[in-house]
């Protein structure tokens, strides 16, 4: 698999390859408190007429994973082993990066501390919010003006790479490895996205089951419009089994010729819909709906 996702890279010029084996960026940190520790990283890189912002993670504990989720810039709650590394890119429009103080959350007592990562104009208005400000968890998108934009014409694509358990029982044992790619492009009179992966027991890690993990898109901001401009068969809310492999395709009318970047997420939950960990990506909203 990781060939493939080698190739898939190699041709989409996907985000990050000589960053992410070891989070090689602008503003490297490394954090020690109490007994973790692990470096935060961020670099902003351009992508056809836009720009990609990447927050990168690595674990430097030679013996423990580590829970993480990096509020505003990524990657959100995933479980980083040990010496791995692990990038989030996020998509814009504007190209002046700027350093910004965001959350990170760490460990499984939700202990936060503060990281310094390179973002947009609507990122550093993100930082300033009370949620931000008071490290109470991400903050929704459409409580702030975002920028109109046009579809991007070359669409978007996105590897997806995360760690996390099948049981949260059992974290250490059970974790798994999911490598996957994103596609999101205009198709006529609507857009699509599509998800394909591969997702594995992680280095001997032999009790976890990707059979015991559902997913789903979720879409905190602008819900009226993808609620009524779904156009797939599978709801935007059902559930599907995560499996050993697979691949799924959501398609959303296209009313207008104006857009936003509306954050979203790929939840990952256990069978009894319990969330575990998300993957986030930039879904689009047409403006003036």
């Amino acid at each position: 698999m990781r060939a493939a996702i080698g190739a898939a890279i190699a041709l989409f010029g996907l985000v990050g390859v000589a960053h992410s084996n070891d989070c090689s960026g602008d503003i490297a940190q490394e954090h020690h408190p109490g007994n973790f520790n692990f470096l935060t990283n961020s670099w902003m890189e351009p992508s056809g007429n836009f720009y990609r912002y990447v927050g990168c993670v690595k674990n430097l504990d030679a013996v423990n994973d580590l829970k993480v989720d990096w509020y505003i810039p990524g990657p959100n709650r995933s479980w980083i082993p040990p010496d791995e590394a692990l990038p989030n890119p996020r998509l814009s429009a504007d190209g002046q990066a700027r350093p910004i103080d965001g959350c990170i959350e760490y460990g499984n007592l939700t202990d936060t501390t503060v990281a310094q990562f390179l973002g947009d104009a609507l990122d550093e208005e993100y930082s300033h919010s009370a949620r931000e400000t008071e490290c109470k968890g991400p903050v929704k998108a459409s409580n702030f003006e975002r920028p109109e934009i046009q579809f991007p014409s070359e669409g978007w694509q996105q590897e997806i790479h995360t760690f996390f358990p099948s049981d949260l029982e059992k974290e250490h044992d059970t974790l798994l490895e999911l490598w996957g790619k994103l596609n999101i492009k205009l198709i006529d009179s609507e857009y699509v996205i599509d998800f394909s992966y591969e997702a594995a027991p992680y280095k001997g890690r032999l009790d976890g089951n990707p059979n015991d993990v559902l997913f789903r898109p979720i879409f905190p901001n602008d819900r009226d419009y993808f609620d009524k401009a779904v156009r797939s068969d599978v709801g935007i809310d059902a559930f599907q089994k995560l499996g050993p492999k697979g691949s799924i395709r959501y398609a959303f009318s296209v009313f207008f010729d104006r857009w936003v970047i509306s954050p979203a997420f790929f939840e990952f939950s256990d069978l009894g819909q319990k969330p575990i960990a998300y993957v986030q990506f930039p879904a689009f909203a047409a403006s003036s709906f």
